[in-house]
């Protein structure tokens, strides 16, 4: 991510993951990408395995509000 070669990944591991604490400190312009209901319910009729999380606010460094990402 640092090269600027990946604009975008899955990282199925548990929270905080030292991965995604050292994207948000080594100030990479990134995020995590929220997951509506909506869109978890169009997911799932796909392949109906995914379901929500929530991070909460300051997991991960300079992340201030929570996230809702899918697993």
């Amino acid at each position: 991510m640092r090269d600027g070669r990946l604009e975008g990944g899955a990282l199925p591991a548990g929270v905080p993951t030292s991965a995604v604490t050292d994207m948000y400190a080594s100030g990479v312009l990134s995020r995590i990408l929220n997951v509506t209901d909506d869109q978890l319910i169009k997911i799932n009729t796909i392949a109906d395995s995914w379901f929500r999380f929530v991070i909460k606010p300051e997991i991960y460094p300079r992340q201030m509000q929570p996230v809702h990402p899918i697993f």
